[in-house]
């Protein structure tokens, strides 16, 4: 799955996550995170902008209540990316701000990049 996601070949990729979504679970917790931003990420690139935003927002709830949410900066800016995708501006920037801490110099670009599109948005629609 990783090959086919960083290719962006998400339509390749979305039969393949959605099995292994619904199959039994497998490995550790934090592999069934990484799952949900993977499948989440090929809902959002193909189009299923609903089903990923309820996905990715419900596991980015989850992780913050658990307190975990700093230890899956990919899945809050995916959850971040869906929600901006749906109008959820506030919701975004919040998942941003959480993923900002984020160790990996791409998840950090990706959450600025997302902060700027949302400021753009929030400024447009006034």
């Amino acid at each position: 799955m990783h090959e086919l996601s960083v290719s962006g070949r998400w339509l390749d990729l979305l039969p393949i996550a959605e099995r292994a979504w619904h199959g039994p679970p497998s490995g550790l917790p934090r592999d069934a995170v990484r799952l949900a931003a993977v499948l989440g990420t090929s809902l959002l690139m193909s189009g299923r902008v609903d089903e990923a935003n309820t996905l990715l927002a419900t596991e980015a709830a989850r992780l913050e209540r658990s307190g975990r949410a700093a230890e899956a900066p990919s899945l809050l800016v995916a959850a971040a990316a869906a929600a901006l995708n749906a109008g959820h501006l506030s919701r975004s920037r919040h998942l941003c701000a959480l993923a900002l801490p984020a160790t990996a110099s791409g998840t950090r670009h990706f959450a600025r990049c997302l902060e700027v599109a949302t400021g753009f948005r929030s400024d447009r629609d006034r």
